[in-house]
């Protein structure tokens, strides 16, 4: 384990500030007007609002309008503005895999709770397919990095990305945004209509459309071998439909001490091909597809896989004798996708100091997709996927405000979730005839019931201390069915407890500068695996898998000179993991298992930058990096596809005398690089009385990576820059705004999520092994989009 010295973090400090890399919190903070000092942005990391500058969190904060400018509507846009967040696809229904830190849970298992959580409008939802939900209309992101365990709902390892919705304001505002993205051939717009409807009321409706041909070409789609290969009616991918909306009524009634917020959000996605589209291979060791129309035919089929990240996708549709073994199985590959959230938020001030706060939320999710899951012209696996998310939540907070020596905040969270994975595998071509090798059923229930308080002492006008905890009991129930049979297994119930602890100290020398210190526990409760090609079921066979730990330490400095037009953010950190939830691939069985990896550490430091010009105004300079150390300090993992005893799969011998297993300790975590930093520019000008424009430019780094939970050398990412841009043009009364938004300029495809291709590589743990395929689920290329916003 590397160690972390003054001398090391006083090098990576001072190149981050000559280097310059920024974005996040800079851009985030930089002002619509030119004004000689940065925004001030209000956050609300320990739900009540304060200064960026001096809430004593690690965290990045963007604001509505840099959303706006870069026309972002997807986390994994976001990832780019935040150092030290990777937000990455997969091929399944889970939504994808979002890491802080190399922190994050398996990507394949739509059960697990995500050490990175999602909060929208202070509802928390910790399964990773509520990132299709999207950023509409969104007023603030905030992300709040390393442990979080008090102020939303249910514990997060990693962090939590918390995201507010614009609410209707005390003025009517009405606009409609029309767009078109070149690339992709993507037409979008929306319309918002808000404002007041009475003296206590105001109500805020937003709707969003898009229609998309996509950026990939499918190179299989017209090549049809007889009893191999029917070619496929998907041509591009993602080609999809999108449509959003979120209705929010805000209550002030007149000389009540009551404020009320109702908000319902809907999104729905039709998408023409699977979400297995997104992914190619990369690697083929033995120079062409080993899972290949050419490859089976001996030859005689054309090679359609060039075995690079290009912008041509493989992927057959079914033929007849798949589709016929469940209906579930399409003619071709399609997927659906729709989320309902509502939530209902009150809050009561009791008197001048006190407020009870009450937050009642529905969150639920349905998915449906039906896909070719190997990567090739070959019609050899189909795969459905029927997933359904339901989950009540109710938390209550009280709070005091005086202001003085004490203050206080208790409370306590319930969620009464349902669960359901309802999963078919079929194979074909390489079998004697189609034959189904999966149809289960899986089912979870959860209950999780919590309480919290943290006290803040404040003994000298400058210095404050707080220490909390939140104590949370949570139980799990399993039940399903395999090829219509009860499931029967070892565990069916498992209940969980913790107590996870934090405090902070926090010293503010002066009114423009801040010093603080936090130790900080999380956990996440275990669950069960779901398995979608499981092993034999039974009274012996365990499928659950533990919980997860974190504590550790991090320290910050905030700070405001020149008048407040510089700004200057720096951390540093070190926590300890216990029995993270990763995954494990088996290309030849297809299965794939939620395991806990031992124990990690993760330690570093960040720093943040921004400046605004008083000689230059509309000027705004900004950056921030990350320097992380993420490695296994304890991993007993599963060798990857293909591993021989000499690359060191040279544990845990299965029956045949090949090893399965392999030592990963002092070995980099997956999708944790370590230097991530983003660089920013922006300059608003006058073009003429009557005219202005804004002009923005950033970029990100990332240095190489892991992206495979084995650490399959050949997956290892190469460091990369992203670029963005935007050039908005609008008139001096802000009634219209032409802009043209560029992102990833140099049309960089990037695959954080890798993985070993089914039914590729042989003879894994033994001398002699064949290397499997690997294929990586791809990100976006170039969008370069033309878009006018009116208001009315």
């Amino acid at each position: 384990m590397k160690k972390i010295t003054g001398r090391t973090i006083g090098r990576v400090s001072t190149l981050l500030l000559y280097t310059g890399f920024a974005h996040a919190q800079g851009e985030a903070a930089s002002a619509e007007s030119a004004a000689s000092a940065p925004e001030e942005i209000i956050v609300t990391a320990r739900k009540r609002e304060e200064r960026l500058q001096d809430v004593p969190v690690v965290m990045t904060a963007i604001s509505g309008a840099v959303l706006q400018r870069y026309a972002i509507t997807s986390l994994s846009d976001v990832s780019k503005m935040a150092p030290g967040l990777i937000v990455a696809n997969t091929q399944n229904n889970t939504g994808g895999t979002m890491t802080i830190r190399g922190i994050g849970a398996t990507a394949q298992n739509p059960a697990v709770d995500q050490a990175v959580s999602t909060n929208v409008d202070g509802v928390q939802v910790s399964q990773a397919a509520f990132l299709r939900l999207g950023l509409f209309d969104v007023g603030q992101v905030e992300v709040l990095k390393g442990p979080q365990s008090l102020f939303f709902g249910k514990n997060s390892t990693a962090g939590i990305i918390s995201l507010t919705s614009n609410d209707p304001g005390s003025r009517f505002e009405s606009h409609v945004t029309a767009g078109y993205e070149f690339e992709q051939e993507r037409k979008y717009g929306d319309l918002v209509l808000s404002g007041p409807l009475n003296e206590v009321a105001g109500a805020r409706l937003f709707l969003y459309a898009a229609d998309q041909n996509g950026w990939f070409r499918n190179a299989a789609a017209d090549v049809a071998v007889p009893g191999v290969s029917g070619g496929s009616r998907v041509k591009t991918a993602s080609k999809d439909q999108e449509f959003a909306g979120r209705l929010t009524v805000k209550l002030v009634p007149d000389g009540v001490p009551f404020e009320g917020r109702f908000k319902a959000s809907y999104n729905k996605v039709q998408r023409d091909s699977g979400s297995a589209a997104m992914s190619q291979k990369f690697l083929c060791p033995l120079g062409v597809s080993q899972l290949s129309a050419a490859q089976l035919t001996g030859g005689v089929a054309p090679s359609t896989d060039d075995c690079k990240i290009d912008r041509n996708f493989v992927s057959a549709d079914p033929l007849p004798g798949l589709a016929a073994l469940a209906s579930d199985i399409t003619p071709y590959p399609k997927s659906e996708f729709t989320q309902v959230l509502t939530s209902f938020e009150g809050n009561l001030h009791l008197g001048s100091h006190f407020k009870l706060t009450s937050v009642t939320a529905y969150y639920q999710l349905d998915a449906e997709a039906s896909d070719m899951f190997t990567n090739s012209d070959a019609a050899v696996l189909a795969g459905t996927a029927d997933d359904a998310n339901e989950q009540v939540t109710q938390e209550l907070r009280f709070a005091s405000d005086f202001g003085g020596l004490v203050d206080f905040v208790v409370g306590g969270f319930y969620q009464d979730a349902r669960l359901r994975d309802n999963v078919i595998v079929a194979a074909d071509v390489i079998m004697p005839r189609p034959t189904l090798l999966s149809d289960t059923h899986y089912r979870q229930a959860t209950r999780s019931n919590s309480a919290f308080a943290e006290i803040t002492l404040r003994p000298m006008e400058r210095i404050d201390f707080a220490i909390g905890g939140r104590y949370t009991d949570e139980e799990k129930k399993f039940s399903g069915t395999a090829r219509g049979v009860p499931i029967v297994v070892r565990r069916p119930v498992n209940s969980y407890s913790d107590f996870s602890l934090q405090s902070t100290v926090r010293y503010r020398p002066t009114d423009d500068a801040m010093l603080f210190a936090s130790y900080r526990e999380a956990f996440i409760a275990g669950g069960f695996d779901f398995n979608p090609v499981p092993p034999a079921f039974g009274p012996t066979t365990d499928i659950s898998y533990n919980e997860s730990t974190v504590d550790g330490v991090e320290a910050g400095y905030k700070a405001g000179f020149l008048d407040d037009s510089l700004r200057l953010e720096a951390s540093v950190f070190r926590y300890q993991y216990a029995d993270m939830q990763l995954s494990a691939r088996d290309a030849i069985t297809l299965s794939l298992t939620t395991l806990n990896a031992g124990k990690a550490t993760v330690q570093g430091a960040e720093l943040s930058i921004q400046w605004s010009s008083a000689a230059l105004p509309g000027l705004t300079l900004s950056g921030s990096g990350a320097y992380t150390d993420a490695q296994y300090d304890q991993f007993i993992a599963s060798c990857y596809t293909g591993q021989s005893i000499a690359q060191g799969c040279n544990l845990r011998p299965n029956a045949s005398g090949a090893f399965t297993s392999q030592d990963l300790r002092g070995q980099d975590l997956a999708r944790a690089p370590e230097l991530t930093a983003n660089l920013g520019i922006s300059q608003e000008f006058a073009m003429s009385r009557s005219l202005e424009s804004i002009l923005s430019l950033g970029a990100s780094y990332s240095s190489a990576f892991e992206t495979t939970v084995e650490n399959d050398p050949r997956a290892r990412h190469e460091s990369y820059v992203l670029l963005n841009s935007s050039l908005s043009i609008r008139d001096s009364s802000s009634t219209w705004q032409l802009s043209l938004i560029g992102r990833n300029l140099t049309n960089k495809l990037i695959r954080p999520n890798s993985f070993s291709s089914p039914f590729s590589g042989a003879r894994t743990g033994t001398a002699n092994p064949v290397p499997s395929d690997l294929f990586g689920v791809v990100g976006s290329p170039r969008e370069v989009a033309l878009q006018l916003r009116w208001s009315f």
